[in-house]
């Protein structure tokens, strides 16, 4: 946070700055501070992808203050700026799945892979999307695509295995359970 400091101090009329001071100052839980300088950067953005960035900090801000309506505005004004941004769509795409819409979620997801194919955290959450809305099929397909993208994720793995059971597929799903503890 210092070094973040010192960036901003040296040139604070730059969004990068304040979106890297933001973005620390949101993991380490300094949500309010966090969105003052997610808002002063938005003040000296000028590129449509500091624009997006700084929409999605502020999204995060919001989720993590549990602000959601707020933080749905905040993704969708990202989005207005960057429309193709795979990132700005999974965010999205999370924050509607907590809300409880997983259909909602579901073409979020779909949109962020439309836009990045290799992005397997995108499969991995369509896959949840599709388990939320008991479809294990389809979600079996995603989190396939997701394992093929990233076979150590532990995580998609266990998910994977849920789906199998499921589909009455115990002896793969003991395979794919044990794959997620290695």
């Amino acid at each position: 946070l210092a070094c973040f400091r010192r960036a901003v101090a040296l040139d604070s009329n730059r969004a990068e700055s304040w979106l890297c001071q933001g973005r620390a100052r949101l993991r380490l839980w300094q949500y309010n501070e966090a969105l003052q300088d997610a808002l002063e950067g938005l003040r000296w953005a000028v590129r449509r992808d500091e624009f997006g960035q700084l929409y999605i900090l502020c999204g995060e801000i919001y989720s993590a203050m549990m602000m959601a309506p707020k933080a749905l505005e905040a993704f969708d004004q990202g989005l207005s700026y960057t429309p193709k941004a795979p990132q700005l769509w999974r965010a999205k795409g999370q924050l509607v799945q907590k809300m409880g819409m997983p259909r909602e979620a579901q073409e979020c997801f779909a949109k962020a892979i439309e836009y990045d194919k290799l992005d397997s955290q995108a499969w991995q959450l369509l896959g949840d999307a599709f388990r939320a809305q008991d479809k294990p099929k389809r979600a079996h397909e995603a989190y396939a695509e997701a394992l093929k993208l990233d076979p150590r994720s532990a995580e998609t793995w266990a998910a994977y295995g849920q789906c199998q059971l499921v589909l009455g597929r115990s002896k793969e799903a003991q395979g794919s359970f044990e794959a997620a503890l290695k």
